[in-house]
């Protein structure tokens, strides 16, 4: 679940960002303009990636409670 997270954020901020590039050439919009938009999002992906992180309780419950 981690990994996925932190993907995701890795491939929406430059200067990888393949999917933030992919969606600009697409949707024909500016990267500027799409970092300006997203960035809410971002900061919310990236509290959740370190909630997830420091606190393993969060992430570990459910895999607990399915045995």
């Amino acid at each position: 679940m981690q990994i996925r997270k932190c993907l995701s954020i890795g491939t929406l901020t430059p200067p990888l960002g393949t999917l933030m590039f992919t969606t600009c050439a697409i949707t024909g919009t500016k990267v500027k303009d799409f970092v300006k938009e997203s960035w809410p999002f971002l900061v919310v992906m990236v509290v959740a990636a370190l909630i997830i992180a420091f606190i393993p309780g969060i992430s570990m419950w459910l895999p607990a409670n399915m045995s």
